[in-house]
C-alpha cells in the first residue's frame, strides 16, 4: 500500500511539471494528452485507494503507449511489444 500511493503521489507531481513544462508542437502535444489522462487518472484511483493495485497495469499500458508514439532518446518507459 505504501509503495502504491508513493507511486501515485510521484506521478501526480510528474504530471505537473510536464503540464508546466510542456513545449510540444500542437500534434504532439495532442498526442501526450490521453497518455496523461491516463495516468492521472490511475494515479487519482491508487491514491484513494492504495491498496488495489489494478490501476498500475493500465499506467504500464500509458507508458508503453508513450514508447511507442515518441522518439524520446531521454525515456526510460520502454515497449515490450
Amino acid at each position: 500500500d505504501e509503495r502504491a500511493a508513493l507511486l501515485a503521489t510521484d506521478i501526480s507531481r510528474d504530471i505537473g511539471w510536464i503540464v508546466a513544462n510542456c513545449e510540444l508542437e500542437p500534434d504532439a502535444d495532442a498526442a501526450l494528452h490521453p497518455i496523461i489522462g491516463r495516468l492521472a487518472a490511475d494515479a487519482s484511483a491508487l491514491e484513494a485507494n492504495p491498496g488495489d493495485v489494478t490501476p498500475i497495469a493500465s499506467m504500464r499500458d500509458a507508458l508503453a503507449n508513450y514508447a511507442r508514439l515518441f522518439d524520446d532518446p531521454g525515456s526510460t518507459a520502454a515497449s515490450d511489444d
